[in-house]
């Protein structure tokens, strides 16, 4: 150590020198930065989690591993009423037409009652995607929300995206700025050191 020491002290301007090089080299690498961090979900491959995922798209169709979880309520419907039944079936359809989901399921359109809210004015819609991966199914939450502020929900409804793919997207798409942020502090105060 103390010879590198010696050294660095002996040719502080080749040394400053060099760092400065490396530093001009890193520049157009940085600026790939924000394309290149990004978290990751997906199972590990040949794990148990990846067979059960692929029997899933077999057994069920694709998408069926990463099925959306939307949240509709409103105001003043009950559902109950008939209103909330024909919102639901309105929405299911124009979420199929938009090509990109495979199916919808809802308390309108099988026996699981299960989906309709305890308090009696929400309910809860499964939308199963066109995607092969969880990573796809992260990156459709944001069409699926552009989709959902298009849908035709009658006044005093609104639908909310939930679930596994869309809490992912949206703790990647935090920690990614989050962590840019950080950079953007801690970069040039490590240069300044």
């Amino acid at each position: 150590m103390n010879t590198l020491i010696t050294f660095v002290l002996n040719h502080r301007r080749m040394v400053l020198a060099l760092w400065a090089l490396c530093l001009l080299a890193a520049i157009p690498l940085s600026l790939q930065l924000p394309s290149v961090i990004q978290g990751s979900s997906e199972a590990i491959r040949g794990s148990e989690s990846e067979q059960v995922t692929r029997t899933l798209q077999r057994e069920f169709g694709k998408g069926s591993a990463y099925t959306a979880l939307i949240v509709v309520s409103s105001r003043r419907a009950s559902v109950h009423d008939r209103e909330f039944g024909a919102a639901m079936r309105k929405l299911g359809q124009f979420l199929t037409e938009t090509g990109r989901v495979h199916s919808v399921t809802h308390a309108w359109n099988s026996p699981a009652k299960g989906l309709l809210g305890r308090d009696g004015r929400s309910a809860l819609l499964l939308a199963q995607p066109h995607v092969d991966s969880l990573s796809e199914a992260e990156n459709f939450t944001a069409a699926l929300r552009d989709y959902l502020k298009q849908a035709p929900l009658p006044s005093g409804f609104s639908a909310r995206v939930t679930g596994p793919a869309a809490t992912f997207y949206d703790l990647n798409r935090n920690s990614s700025a989050d962590l840019l942020r950080a950079e953007m502090i801690g970069v040039p105060l490590t240069l300044v050191v």
